[in-house]
């Protein structure tokens, strides 16, 4: 691989805040659900009474009220359809009653903050679209954010200022577009999806959906999935355009990818980081880990289309990529940060105590 000995200067600048060396925080967080019940109860230590089944265990609550002590309580194993023992049933409503009766003192609203995570955490998440662009702004231009993204560039460097690039291009042809009914021909079905002149109109349709369809499982998720994409390409798309003119590097057809300050528009693919948003913002709205894997390979399909198409180098499609993938996790930060310190009454016959949960 031939290096040529030309790097721009203006990475230093990226890298102000030192690339190499930078640590990641967890961000309190707080999940609006109803007044806690007996489903709460499993939150601190729990310790079976038996090796088998049984619905009398020792729970040890993960903060419990000064001057009380926690003592056995019941839980169940069984769902509530299966209890016929009129002490369990009877213990389950008194848990009921008094988790209610304690969430009333303390404040709890499943509507906002509880007055106890206030004092630790103080305003809940955002409630304006406008004030949680504000949100998304401050965790993508954050230190941490900043830092990954020069370490990218970094990374990216020696590739496009290299004859890597162009190796790595013929690689990409001898993979994909050799062949009858080649893979190149099915990766750039998806080029569209790197539109935003198609995407943004289809995230604006998902937002009233969601209010259509509002408290529905169906509207909600389609919902939060069009606002978190629409706010994730607001908030990466000025970047974008920045390091597209700073790099400029021209596409595979005008030469090769060597960064030259402001003398073109193309060392950032914008249709990559365009069509890698939507996947990647589903993908954090699920827990399953195969969903989640599924989701980000797929993020890859219009980059993947971009250089089979030689209309950009491997470089230029993966720092559309990791651009789309920093926006997309300063939007998921914004969406965590109303889930700052969980607290869950508990109350029992002898004691009284919280559970806290800290999302990291």
């Amino acid at each position: 691989m031939r290096i040529r000995p030309y790097f721009p200067l203006f990475l230093m600048g990226i890298c102000l805040s030192g690339c190499v060396s930078f640590s990641g925080s967890g961000k309190a967080s707080l999940v609006s659900e109803s007044i806690p019940s007996r489903a709460k109860v499993d939150q601190g230590t729990f310790t079976p009474a038996s090796s088998g089944d049984s619905s009398l265990a020792e729970f040890r609550p993960s903060a419990v009220l000064p001057d009380n002590e926690p003592l056995t309580v019941v839980t169940l194993n069984e769902s509530e359809q299966d209890v016929e023992d009129p002490d369990v049933v009877e213990a389950l409503a008194y848990l009921d009653a008094a988790n209610a009766e304690l969430a009333e003192q303390i404040g709890y609203d499943a509507e906002s903050c509880s007055q106890f995570e206030d004092a630790l955490c103080g305003s809940s998440c955002p409630d304006t679209f406008f004030a949680r662009m504000v949100e998304d702004h401050r965790n993508f231009y954050s230190k941490h954010n900043l830092q990954l993204l020069g370490l990218t560039f970094l990374l990216a460097a020696p590739v496009a200022n290299s004859s890597a690039d162009r190796e790595i291009l013929d690689a990409f042809d001898d993979t994909f577009n050799s062949g009858s009914g080649n893979a190149g021909d099915f990766v750039h079905q998806f080029k569209d999806i790197g539109d935003h002149m198609v995407m943004v109109p289809i995230y604006g349709a998902s937002m009233g959906a969601g209010l259509l369809l509002h408290e529905t499982n169906v509207g909600d998720y389609v919902g939060e999935w069009g606002e978190r994409s629409l706010r994730a390409t607001i908030v990466g798309f000025p970047s974008l355009i920045f390091t597209q003119k700073m790099t400029g590097a021209g596409r595979p057809e005008e030469g090769d990818s060597d960064w030259s300050f402001w003398n073109d528009t193309n060392g950032v693919s914008g249709h990559s980081f365009i069509g890698a948003i939507p996947f990647m913002t589903a993908a954090q709205q699920t827990d399953d880990p195969w969903k989640k894997t599924l989701l980000y390979a797929a993020s890859t399909l219009v980059p993947i289309s971009r250089i089979t198409d030689h209309d950009h180098y491997p470089s230029q499609s993966f720092l559309g990529w990791w651009m789309a993938f920093s926006s997309v996790m300063s939007v998921d930060a914004t969406q965590d940060g109303d889930t700052c310190w969980r607290t869950v009454p508990l109350i029992g016959p002898d004691y009284s105590g919280l559970n806290l949960e800290i999302r990291w």
